[in-house]
């Protein structure tokens, strides 16, 4: 190939890796992604290799940079694609505040799904400072703490998180703990704000809600959480802290003296899962759709279609607790589509298309209302 043979330009760049060869370098590009705009010289060759990567090789003294409307490009495509998502994930956690709602529960707090330091795991402070690890969280004792400081620590650069791999799987759960005790930092370090996360599997955690209401505000309050659904059966729990009482080091820092997870004892009596049939049925199925949104979402591999099927699930699943004698009118996909829904740039689904000036999503789609 000829020096003069211009590279065509994808639609989008990426990080380029670069590579020292003799005396210049050779820059790839994966393929499907952005081009390259030259500014001061043209690529000496272009090549696809056995692993279809665009390739250009470069002398001494040449320079490539990205073209500016590219990167615009780039940025534009990875925000509408995390607002598409957040409309997905908000979608899930309406489907299990749904699911949720036929079941009444009481925590059982004779059975602890928490044995032992070696189930939890942290990416703050897990096993370096002995006085203060992990196992200090379940070891019954007021006295001791738990705390993701200690001198010198490199802190990650996402949120400090707790997390726990359970005895036993279990629909759904409450969170208890006790703050630190400690007599300068232990009010000051209570959590306030806790992000949780669930799942069957240690590397596929999904959100399920946020924590903030209730939350101790002095070193003699135990914190325990309403019952945790995730329309899965739950094997791992993380609580992801955002904030504190006084937010010290930007609220990184927190602390608690015991931390424990029960099972929530569904009350068969009560709750419209065990009475109804219809509404079992209807919630089973919404569990079956959720969990498949799950799945799609960690591939990335949704479609509207998907969303469709789950809010379609939803309605039924909502229309079915008002229902009393199991005559469930239903629900159509065309009803209601995904697609026709509008959602805020916060993943919030509104109730009726927007009325005021500002970027909303409606089909995978960021408009402009006027």
């Amino acid at each position: 190939m000829s020096a003069s043979t211009q590279p065509e330009l994808a639609e989008a760049p990426v990080p380029l890796n670069v590579t020292r060869s003799g005396n210049g370098f050779i820059i790839g590009v994966p393929k499907g992604y952005v081009g390259i705009d030259t500014t001061k010289e043209q690529p000496v060759g272009r090549y696809t290799s056995a692993s279809k990567a665009t390739l250009f090789e470069l002398r001494n003294n040449y320079a490539l940079t990205p073209s500016n409307d590219a990167v615009l490009s780039l940025i534009t495509s990875a925000q509408q694609q995390a607002h598409i998502e957040a409309a997905y994930n908000a979608l899930c956690e309406q489907a299990i505040r749904t699911y949720s709602k036929a079941f009444v529960t009481t925590i059982d707090r004779s059975a602890k799904l928490i044995r032992g330091g070696t189930s939890l795991s942290s990416n703050v402070n897990s096993t370096q400072q002995e006085a203060h690890n992990l196992a200090k969280l379940v070891d019954g004792r007021t006295s001791t703490y738990w705390e993701s400081w200690y001198s010198g620590i490199t802190w990650p650069k996402e949120p400090g998180y707790v997390q726990a791999k359970l005895t036993t799987t279990v629909p759904a759960f409450y969170l208890t703990f006790t703050p630190s005790q400690h007599t300068q930092y232990g009010r000051p370090d209570i959590p306030q704000d806790l992000r949780i996360y669930t799942g069957t599997a240690r590397s596929e955690l999904d959100f399920i809600c946020e924590l903030t209401e209730n939350m101790p505000s002095e070193v003699s309050e135990v914190y325990t959480s309403p019952a945790i659904f995730s329309g899965q059966d739950i094997g791992f729990v993380r609580l992801e802290c955002l904030s504190t009482l006084e937010n010290r080091d930007g609220g990184r820092v927190f602390a608690m003296s015991e931390m424990q997870i029960h099972p929530a004892a569904i009350d068969s009596l009560a709750s419209l899962y065990c009475q109804r049939p219809w509404v079992r049925e209807a919630v089973d199925d919404l569990s079956q759709e959720i969990a498949t949104m799950r799945d799609r979402i960690h591939t990335k591999t949704v479609t509207e279609e998907d969303a469709a099927r789950l809010q379609a699930a939803i309605d039924r699943a909502e229309a079915s607790y008002l229902d009393t004698d199991g005559i469930v009118a239903p629900t159509s996909l065309s009803s209601e589509p995904f697609t026709q829904n509008y959602f805020d740039l916060a993943g919030r689904r509104l109730l009726a298309p927007p009325a005021k000036r500002g970027l909303y999503i409606k089909g995978g789609r960021i408009f402009l209302v006027k």
